[in-house]
């Protein structure tokens, strides 16, 4: 079995599968909003990205996961 190993097109399909809205901005995919935490309460958008290229993520919100 080999490794895995991530393509961009993950990314995208990963948005689609979740039904986010996105923005593409040089390496980085950034979502409407997050995935995982939703914006929190006060409903925050654009904090989530994937790099393209690493398939690194992240969300800039302190309380999301």
């Amino acid at each position: 079995m080999g490794l895995y190993e991530f393509k961009e097109q993950d990314a995208h399909e990963f948005a689609r599968q979740q039904g986010i809205k996105t923005n593409q901005k040089g390496d980085e995919l950034t979502f409407d909003v997050c995935p995982y935490c939703h914006g929190g309460d006060s409903k925050d958008h654009n904090t989530f990205s994937i790099n393209l290229r690493s398939g690194a993520f992240n969300c800039m919100r302190a309380t999301c996961m």
